[in-house]
């Protein structure tokens, strides 16, 4: 019987502590219930501000490395052991998210973000593929794909048993890095520890821009209790200009960026713009991505399209012209005048005048049989 009485009143204690303290998380509970051991996952945002936290990180493109961090906490007098494991989503219906981590860690945006990485057993900025620091010495756990329920593939990294110091606390770091489209898979290179996955590239506009929803997520797994994650933001919320990224190499050159500040932020900057974007995308992404794709694969082709592109360059500077220009009064009527300029104009330059152009060829032909 006072076992049963002591049973309920440890009951009451702990519905009593969440009633008072709502921010109280069931997992923070679950840890001080006999155990030493307190965790915190988190990650470094660069919008609004850089800094580091446990909620959303935001700012972050592809080809980057997000810096990331485990600290575990030792409440009690002793050395505890403890072993750690966290899944980073890698795949989702053939679309790529986190291919790569490594031992470089920074509270700043300089962790290899937008360099190219050397493949191999190297990375870039400090530290090493495949690899984590621990107390700020390289580590190498044990790296697997794992699939989570609904089929995400996961990255995961798992360490063997490490020490805690009493009172004290053990640091995990490390970076991830954001798959980028037409670029190589970083988890298929042959240096990694998953080996010959495949494909060995990854596909234009199948990067991490390009993840469904709208976070990638990072997360502790067992044996780490309760529920920990972060959450980085997809990078681009809109959808990238895929034909023109094959085109020049990347989706950070100044045409592509234009192009996309043009059709997101010009013309898409009000609700009628919105709904023409809208109807755009759905016509352009239905068949957009094979062309892509042909493109980024075949360098002549690549050449080629560097130089059919250059009619669409000066159609998209005359439509912010003309958005800029009618905007000052009114920006609905902006929006509808600069999209019908820009696609009547495309499709007379890349529709109409080639058929037109074959039309007279055929005709001179069929004149002088």
């Amino acid at each position: 019987m006072k076992r049963v009485f002591k049973t309920l009143f440890t009951i009451m204690i702990l519905f009593t502590i969440l009633l008072s303290n709502p921010a109280v998380s069931l997992a923070e509970l679950h840890d001080s219930e006999g155990n030493p051991l307190q965790y915190a996952l988190e990650g470094l945002t660069r919008s609004p501000d850089v800094k580091m936290t446990t909620g959303s990180l935001g700012g972050w493109n592809e080809n980057e490395w997000v810096p990331l961090r485990l600290n575990v906490t030792n409440t009690e007098e002793t050395v505890q052991a403890v072993e750690a494991a966290i899944n980073q989503e890698y795949e989702n219906d053939g679309r790529y998210g986190i291919d790569a981590f490594a031992a470089c860690f920074a509270e700043s945006a300089d962790c290899g973000s937008g360099r190219t990485p050397v493949l191999g057993p190297s990375a870039i900025g400090t530290g090493t593929l495949w690899r984590i620091l621990v107390n700020s010495s390289e580590y190498t756990p044990i790296v697997l794909f794992d699939t989570l329920p609904g089929g995400v593939k996961t990255i995961q990294w798992r360490t063997g048993e490490l020490s805690v110091p009493a009172n004290g606390s053990l640091l995990i770091e490390w970076a991830v890095h954001l798959a980028k489209g037409n670029s190589t898979n970083l988890a298929c290179t042959g240096g990694s520890p998953l080996g010959q996955c495949s494909p060995q590239n990854i596909p234009t506009g199948m990067g991490e821009s390009s993840w469904p929803g709208r976070s990638l997520q990072v997360r502790a797994t067992s044996p780490i209790p309760g529920e920990r994650t972060v959450s980085i933001d997809v990078a681009q919320k809109t959808s990238a200009c895929i034909i023109a990224t094959a085109t020049y190499g990347s989706a950070m050159e100044p045409e592509v960026i234009f192009m996309r500040s043009v059709r997101d932020e010009m013309i898409g900057s009000n609700e009628v713009g919105k709904i023409l974007v809208l109807g755009w995308n759905a016509f352009y992404y239905s068949w957009s991505p094979h062309v892509a794709y042909l493109i980024s694969s075949n360098n002549e082709l690549q050449k080629i399209s560097q130089v059919l592109i250059f009619p669409l360059v000066a159609i998209i500077h005359l439509t912010a012209a003309i958005h800029s220009n009618i905007g000052s009064f009114n920006t609905s009527i902006a929006s509808m005048v600069a999209f019908l300029f820009a696609s009547t104009s495309s499709i007379t330059v890349y529709i109409v005048m080639p058929i037109y152009g074959l039309l007279v060829i055929y005709r001179k032909k069929f004149h002088k049989s």
